[in-house]
């Protein structure tokens, strides 16, 4: 179920490039999101705002709207929830610009406005080690940066939910 892209061709032969697993996608309102898509928002957010993440996830929430949560555990320090409002605002933004359906679906007003949930400092850790006494291989876990498990969030403590500016929390 891989996702993969021909960069070009060497001879006859398509050079190929990974993109990511082809399970990492989801769509509430028609929007078909992939794991690039918000690895690739989130990658672009805090390297342009200079800010570390312990970890980061999209979550699919149907009942909630619908809507996307994004879980977050910032290395400290952790910014202000007013700068967590404008880095929520700029991973909308990439999003948007990235993927035309989420874009036109968040216009329809079809998608609630995200938000964040915010990690109490060693969630991702706890859930790593709990996830390696259960037989994860140590050298092989990875979580995912998105998933449709809408109760993917309860492996971890939230500290607090933060929405955009004028949105539904």
């Amino acid at each position: 179920d891989d996702i993969i892209k021909v960069t070009g061709y060497f001879k006859r032969t398509p050079l190929i490039a990974f993109i990511q697993k082809g399970l990492g996608a989801t769509s509430l309102a028609g929007e078909k999101l992939y794991e690039s898509h918000v690895n690739e928002a989130i990658s672009s957010v805090m390297e342009r705002e200079k800010i570390r993440l312990e970890f980061f996830c999209a979550v699919a929430k149907p009942a909630e709207g619908p809507r996307y949560s994004f879980l977050a555990e910032f290395s400290p320090p952790a910014p202000a929830d007013k700068d967590i409002v404008r880095i929520l605002g700029s991973i909308e933004e990439e999003l948007r610009r990235q993927n035309r359906e989420y874009d036109y679906v968040r216009q329809a007003q079809l998608l609630e406005p995200p938000v964040m949930k915010i990690l109490k400092l060693g969630s991702f850790e706890n859930y790593r080690v709990k996830k390696i006494a259960e037989g994860a291989k140590e050298g092989q876990f990875k979580a995912p940066e998105l998933t449709a498990d809408c109760d993917f969030e309860n492996n971890f403590d939230i500290e607090k939910i933060i929405g955009l500016a004028g949105g539904k929390v």
